[in-house]
């Protein structure tokens, strides 16, 4: 019985969510379906008038946009499978014949479908387009480098989402904390960027490799590559390889982060999900981060100030990365105060 019934897809009382994916699998069909069409309709003509610009690029059809859609779709599909709150599922699956392993390989199993979803909907709207224009895309050649290249994209690209999304699911008690945690990680890295524009712009221009890098990711997300004055005089089979060495690196990165939430899978327990953050070490991230945010967000603009009226822009980077770093150590003490006088009640 137990064997049987861990092999079941939707559990006891959890079928009415195959509505809900439905109705997502539906959308993301058609926007899909609208992403490809708009390629085939304005993309595929003007390669075919300008043929000699295009010769040693590639194009994709799915681009920035679409791979937004791609990360907001598999964020749906998490937030109806896994639930808004953990807590009551995981307390009426614990109590019957369900493990905690069983629950995480029933939510990754349909994670997984819904993926393979999207990538049979993408398949298919390009089939369709090809067929429908298969004489122009003769006469152009090379749509089907392309075409299993963006494949790639995709499959690579959802892996590490779906591996972010596990391993914060590991933090949290609900998706509500899952969500603002991606959003406030992102904030923290922005304006951690923001204090290292100066290192990292330097970097930039004196380490060629670190450049590259950057760019290939770049082109890689947006989905127009190597193009004009951009290309550096490089072939197609170089271009191909950087596409295949980014996405296999994706991919990895992916597959350990799913490996690890697993691991942390273990350390999940009903009993903590009354709180927020279910263990030590992402409190102690997250608290180090919420110290330290109020500083990074105000080091820029408070820099500028004492730079200008105090020194007449005379700071050199490492000078006002020095005057950053205190404004960013004295803003968390106070911050740290502020917590504990809230902790403590006062």
């Amino acid at each position: 019985m137990r064997k049987y019934l861990n092999k079941s897809l939707l559990y006891q009382g959890d079928s009415k969510i195959i509505v809900f994916l439905c109705v997502v699998y539906l959308i993301a069909f058609f926007l899909n379906k609208s992403i490809v069409d708009d390629y085939f309709n304005y993309n595929i003509i003007n390669k075919l008038y300008n043929l000699n610009n295009y010769s040693q690029g590639i194009e994709f059809i799915i681009t920035g946009g679409a791979i937004l859609l791609l990360t907001v779709y598999l964020m749906i599909c998490y937030s109806i499978i896994v639930g808004l709150h953990k807590r009551k599922k995981w307390s009426l699956f614990l109590s019957g014949p369900f493990s905690k392993l069983d629950i995480r390989k029933r939510e990754f199993t349909l994670m997984i479908i819904s993926f393979l979803v999207f990538l049979f909907s993408y398949i298919i709207s390009v089939i369709q387009n090809v067929y429908l224009n298969y004489e122009v895309l003769y006469y152009i050649g090379n749509f089907g480098t392309s075409f299993l290249l963006d494949i790639i994209r995709i499959i690579c690209i959802s892996t590490l989402i779906i591996g972010c999304l596990a391993l914060l699911d590991c933090f949290f008690s609900n998706l509500y904390f899952v969500f603002g945690s991606m959003i406030f990680i992102l904030a923290y890295l922005f304006t951690l960027l923001i204090n290292l524009e100066g290192y990292i712009t330097m970097y930039t221009y004196a380490n060629r490799a670190f450049n590259i890098i950057i760019e290939n990711i770049q082109y890689y997300l947006e989905g127009y590559y190597f193009y004009g004055d951009y290309a550096g005089n490089l072939d197609r089979a170089t271009i191909i390889l950087r596409v295949q060495g980014i996405s296999a690196a994706l991919f990895v990165i992916g597959i350990i982060l799913i490996i690890i939430s697993k691991g942390l899978t273990k350390n999940m327990f009903v009993e903590n999900m009354n709180e927020g953050i279910l263990m030590k070490f992402p409190k102690k991230a997250f608290k180090f981060m919420l110290i330290t945010f109020s500083g990074l967000v105000l080091a820029p603009f408070l820099s500028e100030l004492i730079n200008e009226f105090y020194f007449s822009y005379t700071l050199n980077a490492n000078m006002l990365f020095a005057v950053k770093l205190l404004i960013v150590i004295i803003f968390s003490f106070i911050s740290s105060y502020l917590l504990k006088m809230r902790k403590n009640g006062v």
